[in-house]
C-alpha cells in the first residue's frame, strides 16, 4: 500500500505536502459504435494517424452522420489542444520545458501542422453545426442522445456515460497525430489533495487528507465519481464500465505520455496559455483564423510578455 512516510509527513510542518494518487486520462476520442458500423465503418477503421482521421470523418458524413461534436465555453480550446498535443507531444514530451529554455517555438511545423489538421476538420463541415453556442453540459447530453459519432473529451464523461439511458454502446481511442504514434494525455495530480503549509492544524489536515485519498470506501468513492484511475500501489480499485476499462488499457499501451493544454510537458506553461487556446479554437470556428502562423505567432508574443513583463 502506498503511503506517507513519517519524513514526508514531518516536512507538513514547514512546506506543503501533496497527496497526488490518481490519473485523470485527458483528450480521447469517444465514439457512438452504432453510428459507427451505420456508415461501413469497423474497428480495423478506427483512426490513428490525420490522414484516417479525415477518411473516417468524410466516410460518416457521406452517410448522413455528423463525424464529431463539440462545444463553446473552455470546450472549443480544449477541443483544438487535443489535436495539437497528441502530436507535438507525443514528439516532444519535455516541450514545454524547451519553450521556456527558448529552443522551441510556437510557429514550429509541429503546432501549424496540428493546427491546420483541426482547422481543416471544422473548415469541412465534420463539427456540429453551432459549436459555440452549443454549452458543455448540453454538448455532453447531445451526444448522448447519438447527434453525432465522435467526441473528443476526457475521461470524466464515462461517469455520465455509465449511468446515462442510450440504446448504443459508446467505443473510444486515442487522438490521432500525424504518423499514428500512440500518445497518452493525462493529468497525474488531479483533484490531488495538498496540506497548507503555514497550516493550523497540519496534524488534522494530514488525517482528513489521508482519510480522503486512502480510506478504502471513501477514497475509492473519490476517484469512481470522476471516473479517475489510481496509481497507488496496489491500486484502488472499483467497478469500472467497459468504457473504462478501456481506457485503463490505455495507460500501459502508450509510448509516450504528457499533460494537455496548460498542463505539464517537462515543465508547465506560462500562467493565462488556455486562454490562447480559447481564442484560437473560437478564432477558427468563427471564421476568423485564416493564417494558422501567424495566429501561433501570437502564442510566442504571449508567452514572452507573460514570461518577461
Amino acid at each position: 500500500h502506498f503511503g506517507v512516510t513519517g519524513e514526508a509527513r514531518q516536512r507538513t510542518m514547514s512546506g506543503s505536502l501533496n497527496f497526488p494518487g490518481t490519473v485523470q486520462i485527458q483528450g480521447v476520442m469517444f465514439y457512438n459504435k452504432t453510428q459507427w458500423a451505420q456508415a461501413g465503418l469497423t474497428e480495423a477503421d478506427i483512426p490513428t494517424t490525420w490522414a484516417e482521421t479525415e477518411q473516417v470523418c468524410a466516410t460518416l458524413q457521406a452517410a448522413g452522420l455528423t463525424p464529431m461534436i463539440t462545444g463553446g465555453e473552455w470546450v472549443t480550446g480544449y477541443a483544438l489542444s487535443i489535436f495539437q498535443a497528441a502530436q507535438v507531444f507525443a514528439e516532444n514530451p519535455n516541450w514545454y520545458a524547451d519553450r521556456w529554455a527558448g529552443e522551441v517555438s510556437f510557429t514550429d511545423d509541429e503546432w501549424v501542422e496540428a493546427t491546420a489538421f483541426f482547422k481543416r476538420l471544422v473548415d469541412n463541415g465534420y463539427f456540429n453545426r453551432g459549436a459555440l453556442s452549443t454549452g458543455y453540459a448540453d454538448l455532453e447530453q447531445q451526444f448522448l442522445a447519438g447527434n453525432a459519432t465522435i467526441y473528443p473529451m476526457g475521461s470524466w464523461f464515462s461517469a455520465a456515460e455509465a449511468t446515462a439511458d442510450k440504446d448504443f454502446e459508446v467505443g473510444v481511442f486515442l487522438a490521432p497525430n500525424k504518423n499514428g504514434k500512440p500518445h497518452l494525455l493525462q493529468s497525474l495530480a488531479y483533484g490531488a489533495w495538498a496540506i497548507y503549509a503555514e497550516s493550523e492544524h497540519p496534524e488534522i489536515a494530514y488525517e482528513l487528507a489521508k482519510f480522503y485519498r486512502f480510506d478504502p470506501k471513501w477514497g475509492v468513492e473519490s476517484i469512481k465519481a470522476d471516473a479517475l484511475f489510481s496509481n497507488l500501489n496496489p491500486p484502488q480499485t472499483y467497478a469500472m464500465s467497459q468504457l473504462q476499462q478501456d481506457m485503463a488499457a490505455f495507460i500501459s499501451m502508450a509510448e509516450t505520455t504528457s499533460g494537455v493544454q496548460d498542463q505539464k510537458a517537462g515543465e508547465t506553461a506560462v500562467n493565462g496559455l488556455v486562454e490562447m487556446y480559447d481564442r484560437t479554437g473560437q478564432g477558427i470556428f468563427a471564421g476568423m483564423v485564416t493564417e494558422v502562423a501567424a495566429e501561433l505567432a501570437g502564442w510566442d508574443k504571449f508567452w514572452d510578455d507573460v514570461a518577461n513583463p
